[in-house]
């Protein structure tokens, strides 16, 4: 899931955009 937002970490998606 790649969202405008802030950087979260999702298993090893360690640079995910998860908007919040």
């Amino acid at each position: 899931m790649k969202l405008k937002g802030k950087v979260f970490k999702y298993g090893d998606n360690v640079d995910t955009d998860v908007i919040i």
